[in-house]
């Protein structure tokens, strides 16, 4: 019978060392994980701002296209530097 208590003693042993090493490997897996994750949520913040950042300048850029492109920045530079001439009159168009 010692013998046989001995043998589950022993059992008992490395039923308790594999518990211990199953929670540690899990234990490392949560932590790696959650690292992994805080990471990803400081990329994700710093590709917000970039964004941000990007989406605002688009913005400016924009505008000062439609201020460019504005007609009352157009006529007066097409009248004095290049010469040209605003006519009063409508232009026709003839159908054929």
């Amino acid at each position: 019978m010692s013998i046989f208590k001995q043998y589950i003693e022993l059992i008992n042993r490395w039923t308790f060392f594999a518990i211990i090493a199953l929670v540690s490997g899990f234990t490392i897996l949560y932590v790696a994980n959650v690292v992994y994750i805080n990471k990803l949520l400081k990329q994700n913040q710093i590709l917000d701002k970039s964004y941000s950042t990007l989406k605002n300048s688009n913005n400016t850029l924009r505008s000062r296209l439609i201020e460019l492109q504005s007609p009352a920045r157009i006529i007066p530079i097409a009248e004095k530097q290049l010469g040209m001439v605003k006519t009063e009159e409508l232009a026709t168009c003839l159908k054929e």
